[in-house]
């Protein structure tokens, strides 16, 4: 079987073929990653409390997903840089550039995890404050909890990030599968030992630990780390040749800040946004706990939609990269597009079916929750997913603009989207007209569809094509 080098540098290559060596590991990497977040929340709403489920502690993790998301947004963000200077060095055939800049990246993003961890320390009581409601002490404590133990996870969490970007901008997506599906694999062992008590599966005492929230972040935590370990030892022998982090010198800080930073920015506009949809939630009267508990499992079963445009975003950042180092940009511009196209198509269909099942997947993820968390879980499902077809557009085309080193018009374009339409249509609906959690998905759903025809304008203008990294 060819590699995905060797596609690209051929006369007749075939695009489709091209897009989807990259994209399909990236696809059966999410479908795990979808598998371990709906196995995560499935523990989760298992942890009981005074002999019945514990509403309180699917309640803590979704306010936890405000920071959370920053982080690990950021984390993406950080790695859309080595993505966007590796991909480029690759695509000129400068293995020493590749080399030199996977070393300088993982170094800077190791330095970002670990200043995040005290970052994280030191929001944690405003973010307590801001997203709890004021009724339920309980909740705020497991957050505190929680947020606590994963925020210790950053550095490899930003590592991890780091090294599989750069795997793909040389056309390897098959070595973060298999050590990202080793992760996985980890965190689901340890969610079992960790979070509920000894148990009976098939015939076979399991022991447990019963640690319920702290063990959830606990087993996040220590597979991070394991997985981390794996992957240093595992890229020492790719074409990346990383064998040691490089600690960045200052022209270095620039060049990758000079990228990262829009990307980051886009991030803490789209956290910000999160944010405050879930301050809004809190303050909608009589159902605030268990809308908070359905946005967690509501983003869970939007994630199956959006999995396959977020791997052909991977696939569209590192082929934008490595055509333009080669100097071809309109080859850059039709993978661009064939990705976006591709994940349209894709995403459409995952979209209706899960339309269709909403309800019984709801009931699979959280039988034990009430009826009015399942019930508007359902309707998050049903109104959002109905724009899953453009925001997937928006999702592989900035990934597309971010490869080329493009950063600064996305994050224009996200401010838009999510603080200019987003946020004043949640509180209008939410709370002007009382639509409650109703309101809070429309607007989201709304801000969606702006996301997408404004990445389209901005990738037809072709304005990325001259970024320079």
């Amino acid at each position: 079987m060819s590699t995905v080098a060797e596609s690209i540098q051929a006369a007749d290559e075939n695009p489709n073929r091209v897009v989807w060596q990259l994209a399909g590991p990236a696809v059966m990497l999410n479908v795990l990653q979808t598998i371990n977040g709906f196995l995560d929340t499935s523990f989760i709403a298992r942890i009981q409390y005074n002999g019945r489920a514990d509403d309180a502690v699917l309640a803590a993790v979704a306010a936890s997903m405000s920071v959370l998301f920053l982080f690990f947004s950021i984390g993406m963000a950080l790695g859309t840089a080595p993505t966007a200077i590796v991909s480029r060095a690759y695509g000129a055939k400068n293995a020493d550039e590749v080399k030199h800049a996977s070393r300088i990246s993982l170094g800077y993003s190791l330095l970002a995890g670990s200043l995040f961890i005290g970052i994280g320390f030191l929001i944690l009581p405003f973010a307590r404050a801001s997203f709890v409601p004021s009724d339920a002490p309980r909740v705020g404590v497991l957050m505190s909890e929680y947020l606590g133990i994963v925020c210790l996870s950053l550095p490899a969490l930003y590592g991890i990030q780091t090294i599989a970007g750069c795997l793909r901008a040389t056309g390897d997506a098959k070595s973060p599968l298999v050590i990202s599906g080793i992760q996985i694999l980890l965190h689901i062992c340890l969610n079992l030992v960790l979070i509920l008590p000894g148990q009976t599966i098939l015939g076979v005492h399991v022991p447990g630990a019963g640690l319920g929230v702290r063990g959830a972040a606990m087993a996040m935590t220590f597979s991070a780390y394991l997985a981390l370990v794996i992957y240093i030892l595992w890229v020492r022998r790719s074409a990346l040749q990383l064998d040691r982090p490089e600690l960045p010198n200052r022209e270095w800080i620039q060049r990758l800040t000079r990228i990262a930073a829009p990307a980051a920015g886009m991030a803490i506009l789209r956290v910000g946004s999160f944010s405050l949809l879930v301050a809004i939630l809190s303050r909608v009267p009589n159902e605030h706990t268990y809308a908070l508990g359905a946005m967690r499992v509501g983003i869970q079963m939007e994630s199956i939609a959006f999995m396959p445009a977020f791997a052909l975003m991977i696939s569209a950042q590192a082929l934008v990269g490595q055509s333009l180092g080669m100097g071809k940009p309109d080859r850059a511009a039709r993978l661009g597009w064939l990705a976006a196209h591709h994940s349209a198509v894709v995403v459409t269909v995952v979209s209706l079916l899960m339309l269709v099942f909403a309800g019984p997947v709801v009931k699979m993820l959280i039988p034990d929750q009430p009826a009015e968390t399942i019930n508007i879980a359902v309707r998050y499902a049903q109104i959002v997913l109905i724009t899953e077809t453009l925001f997937s557009y928006g999702m592989v085309l900035v990934g597309a603009m971010q490869g080329a080193g493009d950063t600064a018009r996305p994050f224009w374009m996200s401010l838009i989207s999510l603080w200019i339409v987003r946020i004043p249509i949640a509180w209008v609906l939410a709370i002007g007209l009382k639509m409650g959690s109703d309101g809070v998905w429309i607007a989201m759903a709304v801000s969606q569809s702006v996301n997408g025809i404004l990445a389209m304008a901005l990738f037809k203008q072709g304005r990325w094509k001259t970024a320079r990294v």
